[in-house]
Order: structure tokens, then sequence, then C-alpha cells
């Protein structure tokens, strides 16, 4: 509310991430449902993907750089993560976690 002010943030959420409103009967992404209900919570969808995640081994907990691509003041080239990195390390996990189930 500092750095963008009560109206801004007020409108981000009521309107929520990827328009998902309170209540809404829309059907989003869960990587969509699972952030809205850390930005704003009573997301019953996200809390169980997020949930999900916590069972499987998964961090949801973030870095003190991941915020570096939702930071308006930060240039992307100076972020200190690619989604690239983050969909590669994501790759190796689910590979590891897939191939000590299988043996």
């Amino acid at each position: 509310r500092e750095l963008m002010g009560n109206r801004t943030v007020d409108i981000i959420l009521n309107t929520g991430l990827a328009s998902m409103r309170l209540n809404s009967t829309d059907v989003k992404c869960l990587h969509a449902q699972a952030g809205d209900e850390l930005v704003r919570g009573g997301n019953l969808i996200g809390r169980q993907v997020l949930q999900d995640l916590v069972e499987a081994g998964i961090d949801i907990e973030g870095t003190e750089f991941c915020c570096d691509h939702c930071n308006v003041g930060k240039p992307l080239e100076d972020a200190r993560w690619t989604l690239n990195d983050a969909r590669r390390e994501l790759g190796w996990q689910i590979n590891k976690q897939w191939n000590e189930q299988g043996a």
C-alpha cells in the first residue's frame, strides 16, 4: 500500500490474480489458484495445490530473490533468476522423485 497506494492495492485485491474475483466460479490454472491463495487467501483450490506441493516435498516458502520478477522497480535484466532456470530445476526435482518412486 505504501508503494502503490490504497486505491491500487484495493483494485488488485478485489480483482484477484488472473481476474479471479472472490467467490468466482471461473476455472483458472492451478498456478494462478496457488498465487491467489498466497496473495489474498481464501482460495480453497489454491490452498489444496499448496498443500499438495508441500506433501510432495516442494518448498513453497520462496527464496530471497524469488520476488525479482514481481518487483516493478527491478529491471528484468537485473533479475537473479530466469523462468528457464526455474523450469529446469523443477524438471530435475520431478524426474528425481519419479525415478525414486519407480525404483
